[in-house]
């Protein structure tokens, strides 16, 4: 048996067995109340007595020197000779916690949700924390990672896959998306990134406004009489599209973004923080963020192109070339080019940078980044694991490729939306008609976000041909409303939101994110920025193979789905991937446990489990000698024969609709008690 680092936290559970060290007891040195142990090595004849956590009492058990005796123990005495006991590992949350937390930062990780983590383990400390080969509570993540909370180690490791993008709900109850600043240099402005006409460029002159580091340039135009500006090329994909920067006068007032399309730019009145000239292809805004700093930012429908992008410097609203002192200009800091409305500055270098859940990288794509969800107004992660879907709306923005019918119904942009960004959009006169999207659709499940700007009202959702209205009442918080295909099964052909049903008695309300999409319930969020985007599946597996093929215990809590049809698996496996054992939540109210060797299936109804909808699940599979027995929320449900299983890893497969909280794996048989606390909600 070997230590490694055992004063390193970050290491301490690399140890052979996950100890945290070890303690002497003999005649004259008895154990420590509240502790647990893992091994005891008699170092000479010895007569030993402890209790087992796992498995029969040593009541008085003489053992010969350099005996070695395995399993969780505590309160163990020595009536004769001495034994080294290693210690099974913390039992202070506190303490367990600082460990995981220390492996995790060393690691890089992502951390979330730290209390619910604590909370979910707190109770396994006393024997299921110690035993277990696997604890896994989705909170330290980085891309293609879910760390184990036990082994602190790659045993313990769900390798995690997605090749696309795509959203979740994040701790604070907002939609997030990938964001991407398409700037290089997008500090650094005396950069060859950023050619230069008639100015000159001082670098780190001043504070910048985010920060208060002195990080922010100084650009001042010089006495050629001519254009004063600095440029970039940015490539666009078709769709809407925000520039942005901080700009502070410096001498001069007025300042310009032209982002090279026609008719897409607009002068800033640097020095009493108003709108000056502005194209017509673009709306414009300017917003004080203190000591005379503004954002300023110009909004426009690109084309999938690149173009040259100009910061200029202007001495007259509207005006062009001019001479210049060669003293004056204006500070500038964090340029921001994005497909989509503003949002928080994302510092470049030398290429695009996006950043989503926490991690930021280099490019325009952040994939395979596993997603810590808190849908449902949770306060606690879980991991969110879906199939394929497309959302066919080719368009988030409802003021661009929608249409309204006739009537003086309007959409205004620039609103506070479930992202927590100017994302939403205002409907007023809403009494007066339809919103709805072209070209038509044929989808089965279509979603918005909805909310009323004041006091509460119903809106509906028309969903197919006979135009079946889905009245939907809405609060001034936001909610996502779902319609699915018709109950007569009459296809769904277009996607509008209708103000006309008699229950409608709202003049406003705020609408964001519409969704369409093939499948009998609604995934995440999949934005659009002019045609029809796809997020594929999420995929992850655990290597965990067992000690003993006979002798293991399996346990995972998810969240009831609404639907799961045509979904996806928990699934244990061969290491070639030839499944052995799945579990399905394989339609709106049926948990199926299903074994391919032999070849059986066991099913059981949400109602008579007493599970609703969005309920809590815990299911156990303890394999026992060649005996199954499934436990779901702390009854015991199924025994049967099951031949031997060369288990090579754990695949949790998208499920639809499913949120993984929890996964154990013990290379040991639970008795029945146990599987029926450890199930028990």
């Amino acid at each position: 048996m070997s230590y490694t680092n055992l004063n390193n936290p970050a290491n301490y559970q690399l140890q052979s067995f996950g100890q945290d060290g070890m303690r002497t007891i003999s005649t004259t040195q008895p154990y420590v109340e509240g502790e647990y142990y893992r091994v005891l090595v008699a170092t000479e004849d010895s007569t030993v007595s402890a209790t087992s956590m796992v498995g029969d009492d040593l009541v008085e058990v003489d053992v010969f020197a350099g005996t070695t005796i395995y399993g969780l123990f505590t309160a163990v005495s020595v009536s004769l000779g001495e034994v080294t006991a290693y210690l099974a590992g913390r039992t202070d949350i506190d303490d367990v916690w600082a460990y995981i937390r220390a492996y995790g930062e060393a690691n890089g990780a992502v951390i979330e949700g730290e209390d619910c983590a604590k909370a979910a383990i707190s109770p396994l400390l006393d024997k299921y924390y110690a035993q277990a080969s696997l604890v896994m509570v989705p909170s330290l993540y980085k891309t293609s990672i879910v760390y184990s909370e036990r082994p602190l180690s790659t045993d313990g490791q769900l390798t995690f896959t997605r090749a696309s993008n795509a959203t979740r709900v994040n701790a604070d109850g907002l939609v997030e998306k990938v964001r991407t600043n398409l700037a290089l240099q997008s500090q650094t402005f005396d950069n060859a990134a950023w050619p230069v006409n008639g100015i000159s460029v001082t670098p780190n002159t001043v504070a910048n406004p985010l920060t208060g580091a002195v990080t922010a340039d100084t650009l001042v135009a010089n006495t050629g009489n001519n254009f004063h500006y600095i440029s970039q090329n940015i490539t666009y994909v078709a769709g809407e599209a925000t520039i942005s920067i901080y700009a502070k006068a410096a001498g001069y007032t007025w300042f310009v973004i032209d982002s090279g399309f026609t008719n897409v730019f607009s002068y800033f009145d640097l020095t009493n923080g108003a709108l000056g000239t502005k194209g017509s292809a673009c709306t414009a805004a300017i917003t004080s963020v203190g000591n005379g700093w503004y954002r300023c930012s110009v909004a426009f429908t690109s084309t999938a192109s690149t173009s040259s992008l100009f910061l200029s410097i202007r001495n007259a609203d509207g005006g062009g070339s001019f001479t210049g002192d060669g003293v004056s200009g204006f500070y500038i800091y964090g340029v921001q080019a994005e497909q989509g409305i503003a949002t928080d500055y994302i510092p470049t270098t030398t290429s695009a940078r996006s950043t989503f859940a926490g991690i930021t990288v280099d490019g325009t794509s952040v994939p395979n980044v596993p997603r810590l969800d808190y849908s449902g107004g949770a306060t606690c992660p879980s991991l969110l694991l879906e199939p394929q879907r497309t959302n066919k709306v080719v368009t988030q923005y409802l003021d661009s490729l929608w249409n309204t019918n006739a009537g003086s119904l309007t959409v205004e942009a620039g609103f506070l939306g479930p992202d927590g960004y100017n994302s939403a959009y205002k409907v007023t006169n809403v009494s007066d008609g339809i919103l709805y999207a072209a070209p038509f659709l044929t989808d089965d499940a279509r979603t918005i976000y909805a909310r009323t700007v004041s006091g509460t009202g119903k809106v509906s959702l028309c969903s197919h041909n006979a135009n079946t209205n889905n009245l939907f009442d809405l609060t001034e918080e936001w909610q996502r409303f779902t319609v699915t295909s018709a109950p007569n099964g009459v296809p769904a052909n277009f996607y509008a939101v209708d103000f006309r049903n008699a229950g409608c008695t709202l003049s406003e309300v705020l609408l964001a994110f519409p969704q369409a999409e093939v499948g009998s319930y609604p995934t995440s969020y999949i934005p659009t920025q002019g045609s029809a985007v796809t997020r594929l599946a999420d995929d992850s597996y655990l290597l965990q193979t067992p000690t003993d093929a006979d002798t293991f215990t399996y346990f995972f809590e998810v969240i009831a789905p609404e639907q799961a049809s045509g979904g996806g698996e928990l699934l244990l496996e061969n290491s070639v991937g030839s499944s052995q054992c799945r579990v399905y939540l394989n339609n709106s109210t049926t948990i199926r446990v299903r074994t391919d060797n032999p070849s059986a299936n066991f099913d059981y109804t949400y109602p008579s489990l007493g599970i609703d909808v969005g309920d809590i699940v815990k299911i156990c599979l303890r394999i026992n000698n060649g005996v199954m027995t499934a436990f779901i929320n702390g009854v015991e449900k199924n025994t049967f024969g099951f031949a031997t299983i060369s288990f090579g890893r754990i695949h949790y497969r998208p499920i639809a609709n499913i949120i993984l909280k929890q996964a154990l794996y013990f290379d040991a048989a639970l008795s029945d008690a146990q599987a029926i606390e450890l199930t028990t909600l």
